[in-house]
């Protein structure tokens, strides 16, 4: 079910209050709402979130009222103490509540009801994964059928959203990166092809991938560089790496987006799961990247195959394989995906029209002063 973003003059700019309990720094989806409180901070009445969480700071610097969401972890009965410990002053209350992640639909629709808000959401993840417990997936389906609307980042979440049942009505919003300060790297070619790997912190993105594929090309001039938080499952793989291959595979832990894809001739995203929408493969065509990505999910969207990177079944090794081969001899190819990648972003990807975006959605819906 789609909803038709036709603004309503008589209604005006609504007030948003945005909720997200997620604790720390987070990963894509907090990059994307410190983008978007960053591109349009007047667009935000208030922010809830965890005093600790990277996007409170990031708010407070423009101004944008921060209150505190009192949990210590991201826990259920966490949770349930802070909601019972949480206070709105009049003047902090606005048109609109907006759920940020999954983890806070539940939340955000007992705030709404609290203070006599409609809520709306934005839909990261995909809600069917078995990553989650049946329980989990049915609160998440549940809450957010009680939404007044609901946001889905790619065209394939919503497609999984419609198969899944869900009747809330929905709208595709995009996400986008804001311009960033990305000197890119100049490659001779006698230099190794530098590729990139930043999903580390899960498993289902592929470093078991990469293991092999990095076998395959051991005779190859490929170093190998790897960022990020390994997960309990990717630390073995990860040792094993770095035991095996001392002097091609690098790894680099937590780094800003600007010192990783300086260093950078390509981006391997090798995601063996469904991926609502890969902010890496993003961040990679701001920096005139270009990317060897499995063709799932949401990568199809913002990856053109043969024009601004390279798609490749998920399970297709010896594709990855041949496909990184070809950018490391073909320097010409390396570099005019790379070129229409950065071109493709400032056309489609930008944090303006995501910001536009989300205004022409939450003015849509109905509320009262």
């Amino acid at each position: 079910m789609d909803i038709r973003m036709t603004p309503s003059p008589a209604l005006g700019a609504p007030r948003i209050a945005i909720f997200s309990g997620t604790h720390g720094h987070g990963y894509g989806a907090e990059r994307v709402l410190e983008h978007l409180i960053s591109a349009a901070p007047k667009m935000i009445s208030t922010l809830i979130c965890p005093k600790d969480a990277g996007v409170a700071a990031v708010a407070s610097d423009l101004g944008v009222p921060v209150i505190d969401w009192p949990s210590q972890s991201n826990s259920i009965f966490d949770n349930t103490r802070a909601f019972a410990r949480f206070r709105l002053r009049q003047n902090d209350r606005s048109d609109i509540l907006h759920a940020w992640h999954t983890r806070g639909f539940e939340w955000g629709l007992a705030l709404g009801a609290r203070f006599g808000m409609p809520v709306t959401g934005t839909l990261h993840d995909d809600p069917t994964s078995t990553r989650n417990s049946a329980v989990r997936r049915w609160l998440i389906k549940t809450s957010a059928n009680r939404f007044a609307a609901l946001v889905t980042v790619s065209n394939a979440l919503d497609s999984v959203c419609r198969g899944a049942g869900w009747t809330v009505p929905r709208c595709v919003v995009q996400n986008g990166l804001p311009d960033g300060n990305v000197a890119v790297r100049e490659r001779n070619r006698t230099d190794p092809l530098k590729v990139g790997f930043l999903g580390l912190n899960e498993s289902w993105k592929g470093l078991d991938q990469v293991e092999r594929i990095v076998a395959a090309l051991s005779a190859e001039s490929v170093d190998w560089e790897l960022y990020g938080e390994p997960s309990a499952d990717n630390r073995p793989i990860l040792n094993r790496l770095l035991q095996q291959y001392p002097d091609r595979v690098h790894f680099h832990g937590r780094c800003q987006p600007s010192e990783i894809y300086s260093k950078l001739d390509v981006i391997l995203h090798p995601s063996q799961g469904f991926d609502p929408y890969p902010t890496v493969l993003l961040e990679a065509a701001r920096a005139g990247i270009p990317v060897v990505a499995s063709a799932v999910g949401g990568s199809v969207e913002i990856v053109r195959d043969g024009s601004t990177g390279l798609l490749v079944s998920p399970k297709d090794l010896r594709s990855f394989s041949n496909a990184l081969i070809r950018l490391a001899r073909e320097s010409n190819l390396l570099s005019s995906l790379g070129t229409a990648a950065r071109e493709r972003y400032a056309a489609q990807f930008h944090v303006d029209q995501m910001a536009e975006r989300y205004r022409e959605f939450w003015r849509a819906i109905p509320h009262r002063r």
